[in-house]
């Protein structure tokens, strides 16, 4: 192990193979966050899983495999908005499970159809979520391990910021939450942390986005009341 709590890509591989086999049948997820950043070969280690399903009787099985295995319930919590999630301590690896929403970010059909990458690990399918995706999915938790990652995403890889901006109107149009101006406020505090190259015209479209969102929530606060 080269850090306490930390798997490496192959042992974040060796785990897969184990749940595959253990598996009844087939199960689909899709990795997100550093899970997805490892097989992208943007990062070596990550202290968790995070896997996001969308069919609920995939989600049941795979926790069951989990515990079958040995898995406990972590002491750790995470906000979620549908409440459907589970945190699993396995060995030295988090198990972070979702079920089509990864704290107030769902995982859409555009999110899905941008997949490039699937792996087969006996019976665990494992669909990798783009790079632009992760940025979006890692703007949620705003943690500064998730600045860091963001930071490295946008320096190794070309970034599609158009697919960035679509998919953050799209979550805030089909949402209660804000997620442009979370969006948004991840980005500037990124660009002060870090010196990210976020391109000027992005920022501004992605401002405009967020003013439009704001008053529209005004308007509907007015009209309520």
């Amino acid at each position: 192990m080269e850090e306490k709590n930390r798997i490496n890509v192959k042992e974040q591989e060796d785990l897969f193979n184990l749940i595959g086999k253990t598996l009844k049948k087939k199960v689909e997820c899709y990795a997100v966050g550093g899970t997805a950043m490892m097989f992208l070969n943007i990062k070596e280690t990550t202290k968790d899983v995070d896997l996001v399903f969308k069919e609920k009787e995939d989600y049941e099985i795979f926790k069951d495999t989990l515990i079958k295995l040995g898995a406990k319930e972590s002491k750790f919590k995470i906000e979620n908005r549908q409440k459907v999630s589970s945190i699993l301590d396995l060995g030295e690896a988090r198990f972070d499970l979702f079920l089509d929403y990864l704290i107030y970010f769902r995982l859409t059909k555009t999110i899905i159809s941008r997949i490039k990458e699937v792996h087969e690990f006996f019976n665990m399918v494992v669909k990798i979520v783009s790079p632009e995706d992760i940025i979006l999915f890692k703007s949620m938790a705003d943690r500064i391990s998730d600045r860091v990652d963001v930071s490295d995403i946008i320096k190794k890889l070309n970034v599609n910021w158009s697919q960035v901006l679509e998919e953050a109107e799209l979550q805030t149009e089909n949402s209660e939450y804000f997620f442009s101006t979370f969006l948004y406020n991840f980005l500037i505090g990124l660009n002060e942390d870090f010196k990210a190259d976020v391109p000027r015209d992005f920022m501004t479209k992605l401002e405009k986005i967020t003013e439009k969102s704001l008053l529209e929530a005004r308007e509907r606060l007015k009209k309520s009341n």
